[in-house]
């Protein structure tokens, strides 16, 4: 029509005058109102819209509703690679804010929609609040076209079209995690070759989750073998090898051995459907049994240390800051299952102790019980166990002797030494005084078993002296087949009556009667001494034991008939030294304090 009008507006002749010239302008004003109705209508003073356009698309975290990413043809998504599975598509307009958005997808899911209120979301939402979608893996078309109006109505604008695929490969396991079952907190990644000292875990009580890379996932089918084995299939997390119940974690105490254990990852629950990266690992369980090293004297009124408290230990409850004492057991490690305790003498008391601190009469969080002890003579023995009230291998027990009195004043005896020795016709006890004060006499006794003294001989003092005296006397009258170990003290008494005890020494029958001799019984100066008679010392074997019969390596220097073993390096407790030949097999016992 806009041709025609042209045509006779052009080709007319004055001939035609003025009637042909109205014609053209009818025609002409036709032509532009016919253009001006498919056009959407233009409040007065505003300029006529361009054709509304979908620009672009852009990938929402629907759970945050924030982008992830634009959406461009071709594009490939991995479900396991995204921050989210719950995801939408919006479409971007130009202008912002257009009529409405028609949706059109097709491929591995359909949906069609028509968004009439910003933001233009394929799967739509609540006033910026994304729906969430998760898609299928598969192939996919998109086609949003905008209109001039609600509801899909008036004018089409410019569509976009792209395609788009979506991978969602099975979940790997990543790894393994140690979790406290207790407190259902995590200890440590579990990793291959990884060794578990149960001593110095957290807890005993443990649980092993596997970590996996992307959910959700249906199930993990768990494989435990070696030392334990155990099969299970988790269809929830966290996936545990021994279960949980909403994040509260099964306890597992591990036997010592060595494990391999292997967690597979599926689609589908109860192992169905796609398989993932499975992963296995091998780690160990050890269980060390531990030793008591030495015992500390406490103040139970402050908490604080006292002294340590060594083998024949000499405690003055006159001079000591309290009469409210306990006695601590120092382990290695720190913390070990439990503690037992025996304490035998002019008292006696057992008790087993599960928590730091070990204490021989308990403690509440390191607030100690109060012991006063009586005067007299003990015999203190602390055995370590792995797992607490007891349970498990005794680890290196210590025992030692002690002596408590009450004394107000000097001592009337300075004694600088007091040592007992094995020798062929008996045992020699020997001592010296630097001075001595309205000293009367003393009496040697002896006792089977450290608790009962009875005497055996009275040596007489030298009354009141500053000069160094040295006494010795041989029992010869040792009983025989009673006991191996033999305990002997000094009773001083003065002019007065009054008297008072030495520390205990101790000695081995068997070195005696089998003529393997070891001295010092107490070895405080690293250096063991041993002698074997010249018959017994061909072509025999020398061993050293632990109180338990654990074979222990040693150093050793001289000859057999008279040597030395080294005794340093070993941990705090008693020892045997063990001697065998054609003659038969000899014992002999010492204490490392």
């Amino acid at each position: 029509m806009k041709n025609l009008s042209l045509f006779f507006c052009t080709s007319g002749t004055k001939a035609l005058g003025k009637v042909v010239l109205l014609v053209c302008q009818f025609l002409l004003l036709s032509s532009v109102l016919h253009a001006a109705a498919l056009r959407p209508f233009a409040p007065r003073g505003t300029a006529l819209l361009a054709d509304p356009t979908v620009l672009s698309y852009t990938l929402v975290n629907a759970d945050t509703d924030q982008d992830i990413q634009l959406l461009t043809d071709g594009a490939v998504l991995d479900l396991s690679a995204l921050p989210t599975r719950n995801l939408n598509i919006r479409a971007n307009t130009d202008p912002a804010q257009v009529g409405s958005v028609v949706f059109d997808l097709s491929g591995a899911q359909t949906q069609s929609i028509t968004e009439s209120v910003a933001p233009y979301a394929l799967f739509s939402d609540f006033q910026g609040d994304y729906f969430n979608w998760t898609p299928a893996a598969g192939s996919y078309t998109l086609t949003a076209t905008p209109y001039s109006e609600a509801g899909g109505a008036g004018v089409a604008g410019i569509p976009l079209t792209l395609s788009f695929s979506v991978l969602d490969p099975p979940a790997n396991v990543v790894s393994f995690t140690l979790v406290n079952a207790d407190t259902d907190t995590d200890i440590q990644p579990l990793t291959s070759g990884t060794t578990l000292n149960l001593t110095t875990l957290p807890t005993r009580n443990l649980n092993i989750r596997a970590n996996v890379n992307s959910s959700p996932i249906g199930s993990v089918v768990f494989a435990l073998s070696g030392a334990q084995t155990q099969n299970l299939t988790e269809n929830s997390a966290p996936y545990a090898l021994f279960s949980d119940a909403g994040g509260n974690y099964n306890p597992w105490t591990p036997i010592v051995g060595s494990y391999s254990l292997t967690a597979t990852p599926y689609r589908g629950a109860n192992a169905t459907s796609d398989v993932g990266g499975a992963l296995t690992i091998s780690f160990s369980v050890i269980d060390p049994t531990g030793s008591v090293a030495s015992f500390t004297l406490v103040n139970a009124d402050t908490d604080q240390d006292i002294q340590p408290l060594t083998a024949g230990a000499v405690l003055n409850l006159a001079t000591l800051p309290t009469r409210n004492l306990n006695i601590r057991a120092n382990t290695s490690p720190a913390t070990v299952g439990s503690v037992a305790f025996v304490l035998s003498g002019q008292q006696s008391s057992s008790i087993t102790e599960s928590v730091v601190p070990y204490a021989m009469f308990g403690d509440f969080q390191g607030d100690y019980n109060a012991w006063t002890p009586t005067v007299g003579t003990y015999s203190i023995t602390a055995t370590p166990f792995p797992a607490a009230n007891g349970v498990g291998a005794a680890g290196t027990a210590l025992t030692i002797s002690f002596t408590v009195f009450d004394q107000t004043g000097p001592l009337p005896v300075k004694l600088t030494s007091f040592t007992i020795r094995t020798q062929p016709t008996g045992i020699e006890v020997s001592w010296t005084t630097a001075s001595e004060e309205r000293n009367r006499e003393f009496v040697l006794e002896r006792s089977l078993d450290g608790k009962i003294f009875r005497d055996i001989v009275t040596v007489a003092g030298h009354g009141t002296t500053s000069t160094t005296n040295h006494y010795r006397y041989l029992d010869t009258q040792v009983p025989t087949g009673s006991a191996d170990l033999f305990y002997y003290r000094l009773r001083q008494i003065d002019i007065d009556g009054s008297t008072h005890l030495s520390p205990v020494r101790t000695v081995s029958l068997v070195a005696s009667n089998s003529r393997l001799q070891v001295y010092p019984t107490v070895v405080t100066t690293g250096v063991l001494h041993v002698a074997l008679s010249s018959e017994q010392a061909a072509g025999g074997q020398l061993e050293l034991l632990t109180a338990q019969g654990r074979h222990l390596p040693y150093q050793s220097a001289g000859t057999p008939t008279d040597g030395t073993i080294l005794t340093r390096d070993l941990p705090a407790g008693t020892y045997i030294l063990r001697y065998t030949c054609a003659e038969g097999v000899f014992h002999s016992r010492f204490i490392v304090p």
